[in-house]
């Protein structure tokens, strides 16, 4: 089964809560990245284009920017790249560019798998681009997880093993209580 391409018609005026709840599962997925967002929704049209509006006019992309050190940051950029394609049907992720490395995947191309990318800040920009169709940005509440494998981050080696279909947004209240009590237990000492 491939992922519906789905070019953006106009503009929402908000982000989209699938979306949302995708750059949140990222950054549960990818702790030590220190993952943060340089835009979800944007009312324009893409890069370079003065008729095409972007994905992010309907607030169904994430700029993705990784907040880590080099060498780290480049394998990060390779492991999120390469994970976001083995789950492009779970998310519906419809696209993804690399901007520092001029390289674009597509769901409608994905047998060609990652191609040259010479769109507007093609090497310039730092950030990965990861855009959804309508149906991914729909998906919230809805996305369910079984079990996040090992990730390798920093030469450290994260596990996460989340079970029996928690939804992201009971993964959030557990990890907003994790963070509370940490916090709680540092000013105590």
């Amino acid at each position: 089964m491939s992922v519906r391409y789905d070019n953006a018609t106009g503009a929402t005026g908000k982000p989209a809560k699938g979306t949302l709840e995708f750059y949140g599962i990222l950054k549960l997925k990818f702790p030590t990245y220190n993952l943060s967002h340089v835009g979800i929704y944007a009312r324009r049209k893409i890069r370079g284009s003065s008729s095409r509006y972007s994905l992010h006019a309907e607030g169904r992309a994430v700029d993705l920017t990784i907040n880590i050190a080099e060498p780290a940051k480049s394998e990060a950029r390779k492991i999120i790249r390469e994970w976001c394609i083995a789950n492009s049907e779970k998310y519906q992720i419809q696209e993804i560019i690399d901007y520092k490395n001029s390289q674009i995947w597509t769901s409608n191309r994905a047998k060609d798998g990652w191609r040259k990318y010479t769109g507007q800040g093609s090497g310039t920009l730092g950030h990965l681009h990861i855009g959804q169709n309508r149906i991914g940005a729909k998906l919230e509440g809805n996305i369910k997880f079984d079990k996040i494998e090992t990730v390798k981050a920093e030469g450290a080696e994260i596990v996460q093993n989340i079970k029996e279909n928690f939804t992201i947004s009971t993964l959030i209240v557990v990890v907003t209580l994790y963070i509370i009590i940490g916090s709680l237990a540092v000013s105590i000492f």
